[in-house]
């Protein structure tokens, strides 16, 4: 038996993401493509899925799906600037001069710093899940997660939810308990 998902397991893991798991990828993927070909952050998402599909990158069962489509973009993001930067007779366009600022040099993380984002990442989205199971029942609480996931303001989830600042305090609360219990770390 394969510790790599098939296609039908890939296809349903990405049709059942949620629309906030979806938002996160999407935000995701905006951090990412910036200096790549990709237009808007659904093409560089689409692009991991596609790569996923065709066997061009294996997903590990035993890695949550949001995670491997995260580090996957990440991986065809970084693989198509060092494609770009290698290019011969490489065009700068004046805006890119322009915008240029000598302090502003991307940040170099080590082998070991990316594979520790990686476990927190892991760990908040063990968290998360946690949460979302024992929230089940109430609603504002999961919508409140659900939100705070998918980087929405407290304004914005008040507007979006039709919510009380009353209302989203007692649910962020709710979920804020939920997330700094000890018991969901592992």
């Amino acid at each position: 038996m394969s510790n790599h998902a098939n296609t039908a397991q890939i296809l349903d893991a990405f049709q059942l993401l949620t629309d906030s798991e979806l938002l996160v990828l999407r935000r995701y993927a905006y951090s990412v493509m910036d200096r790549t070909p990709f237009s808007e952050p659904l093409d560089l998402i689409h692009e991991a899925l596609a790569r996923a599909l065709d066997g061009r990158r294996n997903w590990p069962l035993h890695v949550n799906f949001g995670l491997f489509m995260a580090m996957s973009m990440r991986s065809i993001a970084d693989g198509e600037r060092g494609r770009i930067e290698n290019q011969r007779g490489k065009r700068i366009s004046i805006d890119d001069l322009l915008a240029f600022a000598p302090d502003e040099a991307p940040i170099v993380q080590s082998i070991e710093d990316e594979l520790i984002a990686m476990e927190q990442f892991h760990l908040a989205s063990k968290a998360a899940e946690k949460a979302r199971t024992e929230l089940v029942e109430d609603d504002d609480a999961l919508r409140v997660l659900n939100g705070m996931l998918g980087g929405l303001s407290p304004q914005e989830m008040c507007s979006t939810f039709s919510m009380s600042i009353k209302a989203f305090d007692a649910a962020r609360h709710r979920v804020m308990r939920r997330l700094k219990q000890p018991k969901n770390l592992h």
